[in-house]
């Protein structure tokens, strides 16, 4: 197996308000590594990481990262990708070390 960098792009509930009401383009990003056999699937895996934590970050099931197209894309892991988590083919982060940023912004949407 190679190790992949994932990288997904998304918005917060407050983004998504605030992106609608002002026209902004406001977005965060996250990553993950993956080790997985090929390119292609680092970003199948990485795609169901990002759906299931927009998911938990909007606290609805309905809420799609898909639906909404954000980039998404793999990059050479490097030293300072270090600290990042580090997760195989076909299991989750802990999803828990990436929503304490957005506590006060996961309720309403």
């Amino acid at each position: 197996m190679t190790t992949f960098l994932y990288v997904f792009g998304f918005e917060t509930p407050q983004q998504s308000r605030c992106n609608v009401i002002y026209g902004w383009e406001d977005e965060n990003t996250e990553a993950v590594l993956i080790d997985a056999d090929d390119e292609a699937s680092a970003l199948l895996w990485g795609d169901e990481i990002a759906e299931r934590f927009i998911k938990l970050l909007f606290r609805d099931d309905q809420v799609s990262w898909r639906d909404q197209q954000f980039a998404r894309w793999i990059e050479p892991p490097t030293p300072e990708w270090t600290c990042q988590q580090h997760v195989s083919f076909g299991v989750f982060p802990d999803f828990t070390a990436w929503l304490p940023p957005y506590k006060d912004d996961m309720s309403q949407h």
